[in-house]
C-alpha cells in the first residue's frame, strides 16, 4: 500500500513539476485526481423545443459555439467571441443560420475555447 501512495504522489509532482495546466489532487492513500485546470466546464441541456448551453469558463477566452447535423454539417453558429470568467447560458432555438426550422434527430454541439475542443451529442426529439 505504500508503494502505491508513493507512486501516486511522484506522479502528482510531476505533473506540476512538468507544468501541464493540470491540476493533481491527491484523496487519501490510492486515489489520484488529475483535471485540467484551464479547461471549461460546460453541459448541453435540451428543454422542449430549445438547448440551452451552460458554460463555466476559469478563465476570460475566445469562444466558438456551433451546432452541427448527424452527418456532420453545419447547422449554426451560436456564438463566436470573448466570454469572460464565470458561467454563461447560450440558447439555441432550433433554427439554422437561415433561419429554418430544423427536424428532430441527432446534433453535435461543438465547443472551442482557446485552445481546447470538444463536443457533446445531443438527441431533439419532436
Amino acid at each position: 500500500m505504500k508503494a502505491k501512495s508513493f507512486f501516486l504522489k511522484v506522479t502528482a509532482m510531476l505533473l506540476l513539476i512538468a507544468g501541464l495546466s493540470m491540476v493533481a489532487h491527491l484523496y487519501g492513500e490510492n486515489r489520484l485526481e488529475i483535471t485540467r485546470s484551464n479547461e471549461p466546464d460546460w453541459k448541453v441541456l435540451v428543454d422542449g423545443h430549445q438547448v440551452i448551453i451552460v458554460l463555466t469558463l476559469r478563465q476570460s477566452d475566445f469562444v466558438n459555439l456551433e451546432i452541427f447535423d448527424a452527418r456532420n454539417e453545419p447547422v449554426r453558429n451560436l456564438y463566436q467571441g470573448v466570454f469572460s470568467r464565470g458561467e454563461h447560458f447560450v440558447v439555441w432555438d432550433g433554427f439554422d443560420d437561415s433561419n429554418h426550422i430544423m427536424g428532430g434527430g441527432v446534433y453535435i454541439v461543438k465547443l472551442k475555447s482557446g485552445q481546447t475542443f470538444s463536443s457533446r451529442k445531443m438527441i431533439i426529439l419532436k
